[in-house]
Order: structure tokens, then C-alpha cells, then sequence
């Protein structure tokens, strides 16, 4: 374990090694790498009403972050991080306390934004500007998150590290939860932002957030040019009886992914699917297979000739 942290360390991090020295209880709790992604769960209430009137908003679906690029100076990694977001959002508009009117539509969308780690002291992390849909809240400009650190006193017992920070208006906070080399997996927001004036009328609006994780793959994956397609160790491994595939691809192709056993002998074979740019998932039930390792190879084609362009193999660990 001590070794690989090293090596990490040497890789993506430029750290200093005599601050972790001195403090050992200190992890990484928010493990960046090309490729490296996180899935949420999310969850959004908003009610806005002033006497009888106002509206309401819910939301709920899947947020996805994507470190897709990177890029360094003397002082500060650049990470470019593409989230994907699938909700159903519910809007309605209460008239004397009760629904006049109620329209449930998808926000399907995608963003990418930079995500600034600062080089010295624990490597304080900043994203420039915040979205209506934004499960890390690390932006400068809403509040004081100079507590939002890579490097964290982690609990020794559950390997945890919990920040609170509150927005300007003492009531409002967020409690974040963060796992030693896993990153964030727990962001609850919750207060009163309390009477204030808005179009003329005395409103008070509360604010409920509630994002868990669903997946952390951890990967210790080179630094690969975007450019590159990258197939990822499977999550979780080993596994019982499901696990899930992962990949990205730098352009349109034709892809085809299978599943081999230590002899060579074909066992699963997932097809070949038109693929556009982007980050994917398979997911793999090995019920009827019987205990062992096997691998797993992705494949992508050139879409005129069929001439192969990549491919890649990882070994995966079924234990019944």
C-alpha cells in the first residue's frame, strides 16, 4: 500500500513527502487521474414561496464526473473534468397553498469545467464557477473552502475525513464526507436561508441537498493522452457474482468487448456496437460461470475498413 501511494505520489501528485512524513494520519482523499470517475446520486428540493404563493422544484436522477484532461505548471494542476447529468425535474406552481399547476420534464446534459489543485501546503482545490447542478461544492466564490484540501486527516478506524462548511449566511451548511483514496462520497446541504426580498415580496426558501455515491473506481492508470482510449480495471474486483466494465474512446468507433477465460477460450462476448466519443459502461453478471480469473478485452475498429485501431486486456477475479 505504502509503496503504490509513492509511486502515485511521484506520478500525479508533487507532493511534498516530508509533509506527509511528519503527519501520517494525512491521505489523499480526492484521487485525480485521467480516466478516474465517480457516480452520484442526486437529489435536489427547492421551495420558494412568499405568503401562499411560489413554486417548487425537485430533481433527482445521476450525476456523473469524467476526469477527461490535465494540464500543469510551477504552482497549480489543471484538471478538466466533464460531468454528465440524467434527471427528472418537477416543477410546480403552488396558488393558496396548494398545486395549481405541475410539469415534470429529463434535463439530460453534459459540461466540462476546470478544477484548479494548488501545488503547496495540502493542495487546496478550487473550481472557478458553479452550475445549477454542481454535487462538488468547491467554488471560490460562494464561500470559504480553503478546508477543501486533496490531502486530509483521515479517521484511522473508518479512514474518513468529514468538512463542514457553511455558505455566507451562517445557517446554511454543507457536510462533506470524504474516503481515504476514494474521494468524495457524501455531500449533505442543509439550513434555512431566511427571509429576504425578491420581485417585492417576503419569501422564505429552504434548501435540502442530498448526493451519495454509488461507484468510486479506483484505478492506478498512467497519465494517457486524451487521445488515447483507455479500457479501466473492472468495479469492483474481485467480485460476486456482478461487476461493472469501463472505457473511454477519443472518437467514433466500432467497439467490440469480450470476456476470455485463463485458456483463451471465449466465454462472454458483449457484440460490437457503434460507439461516439466518450466514457462507458458494461455491466458483467458471471452467475453462470464458475470461480477464477479471467479477461476482459476491448477492441475498437477503424469504421471504412474494419482495420483494428486498439486494444487492451485486463485480468478480473470472480470468487463465488
Amino acid at each position: 500500500m505504502k509503496a503504490s501511494f509513492l509511486i502515485c505520489i511521484a506520478i500525479f501528485l508533487y507532493v511534498d513527502e516530508s509533509l506527509l512524513a511528519q503527519d501520517p494520519s494525512t491521505k489523499d482523499v480526492f484521487p485525480l487521474s485521467i480516466g478516474n470517475s465517480w457516480k452520484y446520486s442526486y437529489e435536489f428540493s427547492n421551495i420558494d414561496i412568499g405568503n401562499s404563493d411560489g413554486s417548487v422544484q425537485y430533481d433527482s436522477g445521476m450525476v456523473l464526473y469524467v476526469v477527461v484532461d490535465s494540464t500543469s505548471n510551477v504552482d497549480t494542476n489543471f484538471w478538466q473534468i466533464k460531468k454528465n447529468y440524467t434527471l427528472t425535474r418537477t416543477l410546480e406552481d403552488i396558488e393558496a397553498l396548494e398545486v395549481a399547476h405541475e410539469t415534470t420534464y429529463a434535463v439530460i446534459d453534459s459540461a466540462i469545467f476546470t478544477m484548479y489543485e494548488m501545488k503547496n501546503g495540502n493542495h487546496q482545490l478550487i473550481i472557478e464557477q458553479g452550475s445549477s447542478v454542481a454535487l462538488w461544492p468547491i467554488v471560490a466564490s460562494d464561500y470559504d473552502t480553503s478546508t477543501i484540501c486533496r490531502y486530509q486527516v483521515v479517521d484511522s478506524i473508518n479512514k474518513t475525513s468529514i468538512v463542514k462548511i457553511r455558505f455566507f449566511d451562517p445557517s446554511m451548511y454543507y457536510q462533506l464526507t470524504f474516503h481515504a483514496d476514494s474521494g468524495l462520497t457524501s455531500n449533505i446541504a442543509s439550513g434555512d436561508l431566511g427571509y429576504h426580498s425578491h420581485s417585492g415580496t417576503n419569501i422564505i426558501a429552504h434548501l435540502v441537498e442530498n448526493h451519495i455515491i454509488l461507484r468510486v473506481p479506483l484505478r492506478n492508470e498512467p497519465v494517457l493522452p486524451s487521445s488515447t482510449p483507455v479500457l479501466f480495471q473492472n468495479y469492483p474486483n474481485p467480485f460476486n457474482p456482478a461487476t461493472i466494465l469501463s472505457y473511454t474512446i477519443p472518437s467514433r468507433s466500432l467497439v467490440s468487448l469480450k470476456v476470455f477465460n485463463i485458456l483463451g477460450q471465449e466465454v462472454m462476448n458483449f457484440g460490437s456496437s457503434l460507439r461516439e466519443p466518450g466514457y462507458y459502461e458494461q455491466n458483467l453478471d458471471a452467475s453462470a460461470l464458475a470461480s477464477g480469473v479471467y479477461l476482459y478485452q476491448i477492441q475498437t475498429f477503424d469504421l471504412r475498413h474494419h482495420d483494428l485501431q486498439f486494444m487492451a486486456s485486463k485480468k478480473l477475479l470472480f470468487i463465488k
